[in-house]
């Protein structure tokens, strides 16, 4: 029991015997699966930087507001969607970032201020 709480510890519901379609689920993820999901994920959030400064640029010089905007948007959704999708995978998979400075680069866009990692996961 919980020291604190006094709640009963959970423990996992592991069908026994294991079908073989289910058996991915309750594999534990490598270091190089770790270090693959946040790689991919800092090139999306790279990818989404300088999406933002493809739009400016484009504005900047002459394209119209339309033109501009649909471009931004035509790249920006699908970098959107992987976005949730991959951080989904590394909050479930590798929670811990490999670098320090990867804690900062999750949540640039949710507000006025970069939402720090830890303030997610905690």
């Amino acid at each position: 029991r919980s020291r604190k709480t006094q709640r009963a510890i959970p423990t996992p519901n592991i069908p026994d015997p294991m079908p073989s379609e289910l058996a991915f689920m309750f594999t534990k993820i490598s270091p190089e699966q770790k270090m693959y999901m946040w790689n991919i994920y800092t090139l999306i959030f790279v990818a989404e930087s300088l999406t933002v400064v493809l739009y400016w640029a484009l504005l900047r010089y002459g394209a119209s507001f339309a033109a501009a905007t649909t471009a931004y948007g035509f790249i920006m959704i699908p970098l959107c969607i992987q976005n949730i999708y991959i951080l989904h995978d590394v909050v479930h998979g590798a929670t811990f970032p490999p670098y320090e400075w990867q804690n900062y680069i999750t949540h640039p866009w949710a507000d006025f201020f970069s939402l720090p990692w830890m303030e997610v996961i905690m």
